[in-house]
Order: C-alpha cells, then structure tokens, then sequence
C-alpha cells in the first residue's frame, strides 16, 4: 500500500470485460420539497412524461414474478443491493434493462472510504465529524445529514464486506490515502470496478435471485403512500413483479436525456461526454414522479469535469487532464483570459462551458515543475504523471514553442490577443497584485510566463453526472409529496436524491459518489428487510 498527497490510479479494465452497458453508478444529491408549480411546469413541456403513455393495465401483463425485493437496474448500486438481499435469505428479482449484470464506472473505478483498516494502516486519523462539517459546507443545504453520516460512517465496513464476498485478492486492490481524510480503493483487477459489480450480481443470482434480463422497468405498482411491484417490459410484452418488502430504485441520472437537461441544465446537452453508454435517462425518477414521489431540486450531483480529448496516452505516460486544477493563465479561443483561475474544481467545467466553444487553454512557461503540487485549490496534483513534454510529444492537445507567438500558431490561437494577454498577466505577477480577476498574490507569483519552452494546454468540458433524484430519508427510503415516506418504496445511486448538492464534492470526497452507491445499495436493502447496517452483515 502507497501513502501518496492526493495519488491517483486507473483501473485496469481488461478487453475480455463482457459489461458494455447499464444502470449509471454514482450517486444523486439532496433536495428540498418540490414545489407544485415545478411539478406542473415539467409536465406541461413534457420533461416528465411517463415512460409509457398509459397506465398500464396488470391484466396486459405476460408473466408475473412474487419476491421480497425486486432491484430494478444492475450497476453499482444494484448488484450491492442485490447480494446483500440474496445473503440474507430474501428472494430477489433483478430487473436489468442490459442483457447482463453491469456497470456504467464512466467517472471512476476507484470508491472513496472511511473508517477501514487499511486506511488506519495507513495512518489516517479519522475525523468523521469534521469531515460531515466540510460536506455540508459544500453541500449549499441539499442534502440528508442522517443519510450522509450513514454511508460515510459504513463505507468501510461495508467496501470491505463486498471485497471479502469477492474474495479480492491483496494485488488487486490498490489502497491510498486520498486528500488526507480517506481511503481510495481501487480495483485494479483484470476488469476493475466492472468485475466487481458482475461479481455481486453473479453472487446473487447463485444464491437464488432471478435476472430479468432485457426488460425495462417502465411503472412501479402503488401510489404515493404504498408501492407493491413493478411492471417491466421486454420482447415477450409487459411483465409484473409482486414484492412483499419492496422496490429498489437503481435506475442512473438523467444525463443523457436531452429534455430533462434542457429543463434543468440545458447548456449540458452541447458538451461532450465520455459515457460508455447513454442510459442515464431518469427512468426511476419518472417512475416514481408518477405515483407522488417528490422530486428533489436539481440539478444535483453535477460532475462536468475538465479533460482533454485525447487524455490517457499509455505510450509516454503522458496524462494531462492532471494538471487541469492547477491555477496557470487561462485563455479561451480568443486568446483572451476570462477568469480568475484560483477557483474550486468543481466549478472550473462549468466556467469554461460558457466560453466560446466550451474550450480553454492554459498557459505556463518551462518553470511548471516547481510548484505544481503547492496550489492548494488544485484537485489533481500530478507527482504520479509523465512530464509535460511526454503529453507534447504524444500529441494530447498540448505544444510547447520558444516564443508565445510560436505557441499560438502550434495551439491555434489568435497570436496578437495571446501575445497582449500573457504581457498584461505578467505584467500583473510582477506587480504582485491580480487587479483583473484576484488570484491569491502567494499563488500568482510562481506563474509568471517568461522562460522557454512555453506551453499551451488544450481542455474541454466533459458531462460524468447530472442528478435530478427522489427525495430519500437516511434509509433511502423514497418521500413522497406529502412528506412521507412511501412504503415498499427504496431508490440508491444516482436515482436516489438527498445526498449530494448541486456540485459533486470533489474536494475532500474524491469517489464519494461510488461509496454512495456501494453503500446505499445496501443500506436500502436491509431497511427493506427490517435491519440496518449495524446488524452483522450476510456472509456467502
């Protein structure tokens, strides 16, 4: 195990992976109580149209299922969901829109954990308390405190639980210590997070669940105060499942669904994504807004994160989406700077979503390497990478020139707006005072931009998350509109609400959000059952 300032490592996902697509992973956010006027104005454009037009008659139904649990989508969440049910002695339906168990890991392969041994082993003095002042402090008031304790609290017992049932080998999985609080565990296995989920699924289904494979879940059976099956279709027809403990949501977020984003976050549909798959359609949020559930305020849980296009080059090690946190000179297509450059990561995407293109360049001259790792806002210090000449070689959108007007040629930039732009920042490092956009003094005295080779990095913004969830109680039990919690009714992950706020806490909650649906998954699922977390967990 490796005891590294905030280290980072992908998971290796082999080729022979058979898990192309699914139910997205991570986790949603916390809401306040939906207003009516919000509910009629989605149903007025259409954003909430049910998934079928009509109200499903049971009789249409082909065939039908009767269980305790029924688990509707297989990612993350689910498949924890799933086996912490089956090992309890539950009977279990898993109803998956894919043809098999999967995992959608589009923004990570890596979870986020506390109070585990490995991470005392380590030597992290746990702080839980100061670590749920600081989520809510970035929360903006969205959120459970109860549902967040929970799952912080359990991770570690539950991770490793998953792990023993997986029966992970020690070289498999890789341990750090991620923002000096908690644990990263990544599975570095031969189909890392991907092999895990399948591997949860698989348990359930020896264990006696049944895989509805190929069937979308499309309408839950009840109403705002009781839920007691769904119906889903697939080729035969329509299919209903009969539950006597109840329903779990694990259906994704709503980021690949252009109507609810042109509702709640329009500018999202023109930036790219890196989604293996485009199944974030908020089925299980219309599902439920269908029969009362209340809709948490989104958007939440937004991860639009900056990358370049051609980030991961294996030949070089050449990574240079690492260095994007880093408050150098940024300058937009134009040549021109248009921000203060010293902000939070997690608003760096949306800053530049908004630039002509949703493109920006960063700036910086041959002295890169001496402070790189001491700019305290930057999410991803970049000790573990190749250098940048390694990216400049590899071609990742990155060119270094002995002149600024070199530089714009090779980058593509306006030469004259550039050459202004860099004299006017250096002119202000020199002055020691940032009078256009207020970067820290202590921090824009390294920046200045007069040592060849200079460089120009190229980053765009990329859509991993947008939630727009049910709201949940501190068992993610969903809450209906009349503030009650409807029973037989559970969601996890990203469909489930009340835990994030509008952004995704990158700093100091790196891979919270897989945690989130490691964890809720289960957590759902012995509320269902009639136990907690706190129970001794179920065993193969």
């Amino acid at each position: 195990m490796e005891v590294t300032r905030r280290n980072f490592v992908k998971a290796a996902f082999g080729a022979s992976a058979a898990i192309a697509s699914g139910a997205a992973l991570a986790s949603c956010t916390s809401g306040t109580p939906a207003q009516t006027k919000e509910t009629e104005a989605a149903a007025s454009t259409g954003v909430w149209d049910p998934i079928v037009a009509n109200t499903i008659d049971e009789k249409d139904c082909k065939s039908s299922y009767d269980c305790d649990i029924c688990v509707v989508g297989a990612g993350c969440a689910g498949a924890a969901a799933a086996m912490y049910a089956a090992l309890s002695g539950a009977s279990v339906v898993i109803m998956q829109d894919d043809s098999e168990i999967i995992c959608t890991a589009s923004s990570g392969s890596h979870a986020g954990v506390w109070n585990c041994k490995a991470g005392t082993d380590l030597g992290i003095n746990w702080n839980i308390p100061a670590d749920l002042q600081d989520f809510a402090d970035q929360a903006t008031g969205n959120f459970n405190f109860k549902l967040v304790s929970k799952v912080i609290s359990k991770s570690g017992d539950v991770i490793d639980w998953i792990n023993d049932q997986l029966n992970v080998p020690d070289e498999d999985l890789f341990v750090n210590v991620v923002d000096g609080n908690h644990a990263g565990y990544t599975w570095i296995g031969e189909d890392g997070l991907w092999g895990v989920v399948k591997g949860m699924g698989q348990i359930a289904i020896d264990k006696g669940a049944t895989l509805l494979s190929g069937t979308r879940a499309v309408q839950l059976v009840g109403d705002k105060n009781e839920v007691s099956g769904i119906i889903g279709e697939n080729s035969d027809g329509y299919v209903k499942v009969n539950v006597s403990k109840g329903v779990i949501l694990c259906t994704g977020d709503v980021a690949d669904n252009e109507d609810i984003l042109n509702e709640y976050l329009p500018i999202a549909n023109d930036l790219n994504t890196e989604r293996p798959n485009r199944v974030g359609q908020g089925d299980g949020t219309k599902m439920g807004l269908q029969i009362g559930a209340q809709l948490e305020s989104g958007p939440t849980n937004v991860q639009i994160h900056l990358v370049a296009a051609a980030q991961d080059v294996t030949d070089g090690n050449a990574s240079t989406a690492s260095y994007a946190g880093v408050p150098w000179l940024n300058v937009n297509v134009n040549g021109e700077r248009y921000m203060n450059e010293n902000i939070s990561y997690v608003n760096l995407g949306m800053s530049v979503a908004l630039q002509p293109e949703h493109k920006t360049y960063q700036i910086f001259d041959s002295r890169w390497e001496e402070h790189v790792l001491d700019y305290p806002k930057a999410f991803f210090p970049t000790g573990e990478y190749g250098p940048i000449d390694d990216a400049v070689k590899a071609g990742v959108n990155t060119w270094s020139a002995d002149t600024i007007e070199e530089l714009a040629a090779k980058a593509g930039l306006p030469k004259d707006a550039l050459t202004k732009t860099v004299d006017r920042y250096n002119e202000l490092v020199e002055k020691g005072i940032d009078e256009d956009y207020g970067v820290d003094p202590e921090l824009l005295k390294w920046n200045a931009i007069k040592e060849p080779p200079f460089y120009a990095v190229a980053y765009w913004p990329n859509v991993y998350t947008i939630g727009v969830g049910l709201v949940c109680n501190e068992d993610n039990q969903v809450i209906n509109t009349d503030d009650e919690p409807i029973k037989g009714l559970y969601a996890a992950g990203n469909a489930g609400g009340s835990f994030f706020g509008y952004y995704y806490p990158v700093s100091g909650f790196s891979a919270a959000g897989v945690s989130h649906a490691l964890v809720g998954g289960p957590l759902a699922a012995a509320a269902a059952l009639g136990k907690t977390l706190d129970d001794k967990l179920p065993t193969v």
